[in-house]
């Protein structure tokens, strides 16, 4: 199709983001990145037959702000376009879910002081509203606790309501965007179901939604994000299972398993480092146990 379009528009251009470059009709291409025709080699029936094969894309005035990063990340998460994963990096990074009711005054405000707080993060709007912020697993990271006195701060300084959604990290790859997907649904499942929700974890999300009942297959998407290649290994997910029914008490899981507590303690940090779920604070165990009984659930159907 990129050739006979080649042909029949010669001055087309193919480029991985659209140029901030206002004589071009774009329209995204998924195997291709942007295609770029000039307005003035396309009539108006042209364009028409074109929109039927090839999204049209137009960029906002956020996006003609963006940074070269912000662009890929907003292509990446919000146009689901995967072409774009090199250009995104390595590493594993969250998505912190925002949601500011406030003036144009406030939003600049809200990304200076988002800026502050994160300073190599990077923040994309979705509308004039919401947003995401993407923030890269380091060695010294908020934590879910420290997000409850910064919205106290912004709240307080923005004089605007602010909800988020502190998700967890993923690693760069071709899941990336159904996960983005599932918790920026999960998130306004929940916004609607509780007007009052300020800041969540993802592990406090996951088990409010069990509790409304609502939307089965986007609580089986969250387990499964929560779990990961966990999902697998069998032998783990049983000590975690078997950890948690026994409450909590290391001594009785371990004889129940027939292990040494220290193969039992490996067994529950090996678990940590690969879900970020600590299995000693109960928010984290519970949410653990629901994901995999729903899990389970799934394959004796």
């Amino acid at each position: 199709m990129n050739n006979d379009l080649q042909e029949l528009f010669p001055d087309l251009i193919q480029v991985s983001y659209p140029l901030k470059d206002s004589s071009y009709h774009w329209y995204l291409n998924k195997q291709h990145g942007y295609i770029g025709i000039p307005k003035e080699s396309i009539n108006a029936d042209q364009k028409a037959v074109l929109e039927f094969f090839l999204e049209p894309f137009t960029l906002n005035t956020d996006q003609l702000n963006m940074t070269a990063v912000q662009n890929i990340w907003h292509d990446l998460v919000y146009r689901g376009n995967l072409n774009r994963l090199e250009e995104a990096g390595s590493g594993s990074y969250r998505f912190i879910h925002f949601y500011l009711a406030s003036n144009d005054t406030s939003r600049v405000d809200f990304s200076a002081a988002i800026h502050t707080l994160f300073p190599d993060a990077v923040l994309c709007w979705k509308d004039r509203s919401s947003g995401v912020v993407i923030e890269q697993s380091t060695v010294s990271m908020m934590t879910n606790k420290d997000f409850g006195a910064i919205i106290d701060t912004l709240e307080s300084d923005l004089y605007a309501h602010l909800r988020l959604f502190i998700g967890k990290y993923y690693p760069v790859d071709e899941r990336i965007v159904q996960n983005f997907q599932a918790e920026e649904t999960c998130f306004n499942v929940l916004s609607i179901a509780n007007p009052k929700l300020r800041v969540t974890s993802f592990s406090q999300a996951f088990i409010d939604l069990i509790l409304t009942g609502q939307n089965q297959q986007l609580c089986q998407s969250m387990a499964r994000n929560m779990l990961g290649s966990i999902v697998n290994e069998m032998d783990l997910v049983e000590t975690i299972k078997v950890y948690i029914e026994s409450n909590a008490n290391a001594t009785v899981a371990a004889k129940k398993l027939y292990l040494h507590r220290n193969s039992l303690n490996y067994r529950l940090d090996k678990f940590l480092e690969i879900t970020g779920l600590d299995m000693r604070q109960f928010e984290d165990s519970l949410s653990a146990y629901l994901a995999i009984r729903l899990l389970e659930g799934l394959e004796e159907k």
